[in-house]
């Protein structure tokens, strides 16, 4: 996490334009409404935190999870800045386990952050943030995947301390009936690889909404 809280300083100049519209794409897939709590896992600086705010209005509210104290520290001022009383951030071990009272959730959003954790604990982040799901409740994720390495591959593995021949959304398809993977618009060569947005809901036991 060291490495996190000093790219925390230019993190939102490098990337935060760079990333925008496929973080807003990402929120709409998540469907979103009035009302709902969703969790930003792997939040860092906040870059999804106006969009989110956007979707669930003032009745709704956002809770951002980082293990990064120094990305966090920047969430903290962009809160402040906005002035949101419904978003609050809470530093955690994403691998670890999942925080108590945050367990019958709306959504949950992973935006570029599974394929930045450990390798022994990516997806079991992930099984946990399902399990924290309301029944009907959705999980989206934005990531990016390498099919083939190139030196933009590496660097950008390098600079996120990031493994991007990983197959983030694998956990997910098995777990929604409603999987949904799309590839988006953007350039493989921008971002080290092709970024995709994918989508399930947790099933309601009987079938009923």
């Amino acid at each position: 996490m060291r490495w996190y809280d000093l790219f925390a300083y230019t993190y939102d100049l490098q990337l935060e334009a760079l990333y925008r519209p496929w973080r807003t794409e990402l929120v709409e897939a998540a469907a979103l409404a009035p009302g709902m709590r969703v969790v930003d896992l792997g939040c860092g600086t906040g870059q999804d935190f106006d969009l989110l705010v956007q979707a669930v209005g003032p009745e709704g509210s956002v809770v951002g999870l980082d293990a990064s104290s120094g990305m966090l520290g920047r969430a903290r001022r962009r809160i402040a800045r906005a002035g949101w009383g419904n978003v609050e951030v809470r530093q955690v071990d994403l691998t670890g386990p999942w925080p108590e009272d945050l367990a019958d959730v709306d959504a949950v959003v992973a935006a570029m952050v599974l394929s930045a954790l450990p390798a022994d604990g990516w997806e079991a982040a992930m099984r946990r943030a399902w399990g924290a799901l309301r029944p009907g409740g959705r999980f989206a994720l934005l990531d990016a995947h390498a099919e083939t390495r190139t030196l933009q591959t590496r660097m950008v593995e390098w600079i996120a301390q990031a493994d991007l021949d990983r197959a983030v959304w694998e956990p997910l398809e098995g777990l929604a009936p409603d999987f949904r993977l799309t590839v988006t618009g953007a350039s493989p060569s921008a971002f080290g690889g092709r970024l995709v947005v994918a989508t399930g809901t947790r099933p309601v036991p009987g079938g009923g909404s």
